[in-house]
């Protein structure tokens, strides 16, 4: 995973859909990424694939105050909708988000 900071613009977050430890082709299906910050508020962003989406795997790039609410553990979760075969959410994960230097 990407090392996150406070105030952080332009940093890439990447993300793989497995299914029993195999990447699922998201190809025919799209994502959106939920963070649930330090301050227990969620933002939701829409994700792009990586390459086209055979590969299972979703970006995210930060942008203006994505990344503001304090250091710690923050929670990531892809809402993910494959029509015709499945539409829910994946597993959580978490991301240490670091504070900086002048903070």
């Amino acid at each position: 995973m990407t090392d996150l900071h406070l105030g952080d613009i332009g940093t890439i977050l990447r993300f793989t859909v497995k299914d029993g430890g195999v990447a699922v082709d998201c190809s025919s299906g799209s994502a959106g990424l939920k963070l649930l910050k330090r301050d227990k508020t969620v933002i939701q962003r829409d994700m792009e694939f990586y390459t086209d989406g055979t590969d299972g795997i979703f970006q995210y790039t930060t942008s203006g105050s994505d990344i503001d609410s304090g250091k710690g553990k923050w929670i990531a979760q892809l809402h993910l909708y494959l029509p015709g075969t499945w539409h829910g959410h994946t597993s959580k994960v978490e991301i240490e988000v670091d504070d900086n230097v002048d903070t």
